[in-house]
This record gives structure tokens, sequence and C-alpha cells, in this order.
């Protein structure tokens, strides 16, 4: 039934061309936009038939507080491994990346999936980061004793972060290159300069 209806739903389904800007999601500069619209008397079979599951899948699976918890664990095992010197390798090439390095090798970002963490548990690297890593990835998967949730604390968003999420994405892009002309930031030396003193010294 659930393969039918969502094989009715995208039968359906046409991508139109509506009028009302809808900010970064705008394709025109002429106040209208491309979206996916269905017939009206679809609207409830739209909302139980795909959002309410999604819904139910998103508290019963992927937010349920162990898949967090595993999360963090997992996160945590990366970060040791990268510490430790553990290099991913590309396929067909000589060349070897780091875990974070991967991330802006598109040939080594495919490779950060699943099978990184038998590549760790396997690993002939020997330093206590990967020591911590290998001890880690056992208590998940051997022991499947994970991390234990202490408590939740809720944190309120404050007045500049609500502010900010308001804006659209060109906002956002924008202050942040009028922060950059401001400002000369120093990522490796964790040292942020008013641009304004380097000219004066000028």
């Amino acid at each position: 039934k659930s393969a039918t209806g969502r094989s009715r739903i995208l039968d359906y389904a046409r991508v139109c061309t509506v009028s009302g800007n809808q900010d970064h999601h705008a394709d025109t500069d002429d106040n209208t936009h491309t979206t996916i619209c269905y017939p009206e008397k679809m609207g409830s079979e739209i909302l139980s038939g795909c959002f309410s599951k999604r819904y139910h899948m998103h508290m019963s699976v992927y937010q349920h507080k162990k898949v967090f918890t595993m999360d963090e664990m997992i996160a945590d095992i990366l970060l040791a491994a990268e510490e430790g010197g553990y290099k991913i390798k590309v396929d067909d090439s000589d060349e070897k990346f780091s875990i974070a390095e991967a991330a802006l090798d598109i040939h080594a970002f495919a490779l950060l999936e699943d099978p990184i963490l038998k590549g760790i548990a396997i690993s002939d690297i020997k330093n206590e980061h990967m020591d911590k890593a290998k001890s880690l990835l056992r208590r998940l998967k051997e022991r499947r004793d994970i991390y234990k949730t202490v408590g939740v604390y809720p944190i309120e968003a404050s007045p500049k972060q609500q502010e900010l999420w308001k804006m659209s994405s060109e906002e956002i892009v924008t202050e942040i290159i009028k922060y950059y002309k401001m400002e000369r930031i120093d990522f490796d030396a964790g040292i942020v300069a008013d641009s304004q003193d380097d000219d004066d010294d000028e």
C-alpha cells in the first residue's frame, strides 16, 4: 500500500513555476521560482503517507538517543585515528590522505564510509591515539558498551542566533564578506587582527 501511495504521488507530481520569491530558493529575478507541486486533493495523502512516516522514522530510528550516542563514539574513533596518523589510500594511486584531508579530495572522500572502521581496527599503526581508537571500536562493535546518557540540557538560542536564523543565505554570505573585509584572520596561528591596524602600520 505504501509503495502504491508513493507511486501515485510521483505520478501526480509536477515541477511548476510559481510567483513569490522564496529567498535563497529563488532561481529567477522576476519574483518567481520553481517548486514541486501536487493536486490539492492529495494534501492529506502526502501528509499521512510521507511526512508522518518520515517523522516516525526520525523519532524511532534516526534521532534515537542510542543512535546519537553511537554517532558520538564513532566521531571519537575517527578523531583518535586522525591524531594517530591513520591514512586513507586512494585506489590506483600512491596518494594517502588523513581523515581530515580526505574531505578535500573527491576520490578520498568517497572512501569515508563504513569500511574505514574496519581499516582502523586492522591498522598496524601503534601509538596511544590509535590504541584509543581501537579500544573504542571494540567497545562499540564487540561489547555494545556505548556511552551512557547522563542528561539532556536544552540550550536556548541567543538573540544573535535567532537573528541569524531569520537571514537568507545571501544575507549570511554578505555578512561573512563584510566581516572578512573588516578583519584579517590567521587561522593557523589562531589570531584575529583588525585590518585597519595594518593599514595604520603601513
